[in-house]
């Protein structure tokens, strides 16, 4: 396999070009690397990587395959061999510039060219360039003669994405992978249908998904209705909803709902947010009744007092020691949010009476930071997710390669490039279309997952549970997926 890119260089350093040569095989170590014809020409530049504030993501072991069926299993993931004399790790570290493709126009005989679609400058470079690194190590997983990789740059922008889009099919790609976002997506989907070329996107956004443009994402309804199901059999069948303002927010709630309907759970209170921390104060207190429980339990304290007798002042020292007076109308919370609006919901959710240990929270992936359980109230909470134990060493090869760990969705990248390669057509021929609709679906370092006639996805999903640091697995993955419902 070949990985065809360039590096821009600021303008005081030297452009030095390498041809190098990378195969795929077994873990030799470095020194018994050889040369073949499968070449990767690079540009390094004298350039400082840019830090990067990823989730720990780190799945350990390997990938969980049905027993009951025959899926097809992405292949095993040897370190890539460099030959020390042309390529070093601190090379690759280096370079981190944007990147650019270059190719000749027509490709060789029997030569098959995958575009990856990635937003290498712009406001997502850093995570463009983090999930190009994890397509290298795609690339690397299996020795496979004429499959080439090209990157081109979506700029951000959906704009930028249809000019790629354009770009790789005039560069003769058979197969796309990427964009990331969705407004990238509906930039470089008619392009691409226009030429009849499949897309494997990396969005969550079921709404840009339809035939032929397949989205990889991890659709948020997809963890909603496996959190739903699971509380629902530990008995939580009252449940409430903190999302925040606006189209995410409301798609979040018509999913809760759906998911509720289906497993007979009710849904009592729904409450929106916004992004700061009067906000998100003023949402919880609305859907946890706190006035309402605060003035129960003065109004009880200012009777208990005019009546005077010994068994009021006993039950009056009982809820001087409470803040509030009666239940919580729910039994489980979902909470949307990450990052610091996590962290300040869960120091309001103790501002405002609320015992975590009575209510079971709920959460999105966003949660899998080993930093979420640093906030109290956090801990014990519920979250779903792809196994952790399903990427057969990936992190650590990652980190090892490139110095810092994998982005969530590098794990998606990886096994894409590597299913890319799987599927890949005879020469001249486009990519089959059914070959990616299975009804056993792929395992790989992001799990179980399969690809539906309408474009959507599936993903095999286990429940955690947060801990101080960390998460603990509560609920594994399902090792086979039920028929598809189209």
């Amino acid at each position: 396999m070949r990985l065809l890119s360039t590096l821009c260089l600021p303008a005081k350093f030297i452009l030095l070009v390498a041809t190098v040569t990378i195969t795929g095989c077994q873990d030799k170590g470095t020194s018994q690397a050889r040369n073949t014809e499968n070449s990767l020409v690079v540009v390094v530049a004298d350039t400082k990587r840019p830090s990067t504030s990823m989730d720990n993501f780190n799945p350990r072991l390997t990938p969980v395959v049905s027993k009951s069926t025959t899926a097809k299993v992405l292949p095993s993931q040897p370190e890539p061999v460099v030959s020390k004399s042309i390529i070093t790790k601190s090379d690759i570290l280096m370079s981190r510039g944007p990147v650019t493709t270059i190719f000749p126009n027509t490709p060789k005989i029997n030569e098959i060219r995958v575009g990856l679609l990635l937003p290498l400058t712009g406001q997502n470079a850093i995570l463009g360039k983090a999930l190009f690194d994890a397509a290298s190590l795609g690339l690397f997983s299996k020795k496979t003669d004429n499959f080439v990789l090209m990157p081109f740059d979506t700029q951000s922008t959906k704009e930028g994405a249809a000019t790629a889009a354009y770009k790789a099919t005039q560069a003769g790609v058979k197969l796309a992978i990427g964009p990331i976002f969705s407004e990238a997506v509906t930039g470089a989907a008619p392009v691409f249908q226009n030429a009849g070329i499949k897309v494997l996107a990396l969005s969550n956004n079921r709404a840009v998904a339809e035939r032929g443009i397949f989205l990889a994402g991890l659709f948020p309804e997809a963890q909603i209705k496996r959190l739903i199901e699971y509380a629902a059999k530990k008995g939580k069948k009252r449940l409430a909803v903190l999302a925040p303002i606006g189209q995410f927010g409301t798609r979040i709630i018509r999913a809760t709902r759906a998911a509720a309907t289906t497993v007979g759970t009710k849904l009592v209170r729904v409450e929106k947010y916004t992004l700061s921390e009067e906000g998100i104060a003023q949402a919880i207190r609305a859907l946890t009744n706190y006035n309402e429980r605060r003035s129960s339990l003065l109004d009880q304290i200012a009777i208990l007092k005019k009546q005077g007798d010994d068994g009021s002042q006993r039950a009056l020292g009982r809820l001087e020691i409470l803040e509030t007076l009666g239940k919580i109308p729910f039994d489980s919370l979902l909470v949307v949010a990450r990052d610091s609006a996590l962290v300040n919901v869960g120091a309001q959710l103790g501002n405002f009476d609320v015992d975590t240990k009575r209510i079971q929270l709920l959460g999105l992936g966003g949660w899998t930071s080993n930093k979420t359980g640093a906030e109290p109230p956090l801990v014990g909470s519920w979250f779903a997710t792809i196994p952790f134990h399903a990427d057969n060493g990936f992190s650590k090869r990652f980190i090892k390669t490139f110095g810092y760990k994998p982005h969530p969705l590098g794990t998606m990248v990886y096994d894409l490039v590597a299913l890319a390669a799987i599927l890949r057509p005879k020469s001249g021929s486009q990519y089959d279309g059914a070959k990616f609709v299975t009804k056993t679906g792929f395992s790989g370092a992001s799990g179980l997952f399969r690809f539906l006639n309408d474009g959507q996805s599936q993903h095999s999903l286990e429940v955690r549970e947060i801990l101080r640091r960390g998460s603990k697995l509560i609920d594994p993955a399902q090792t086979h997926f039920n028929p598809p419902p189209n």
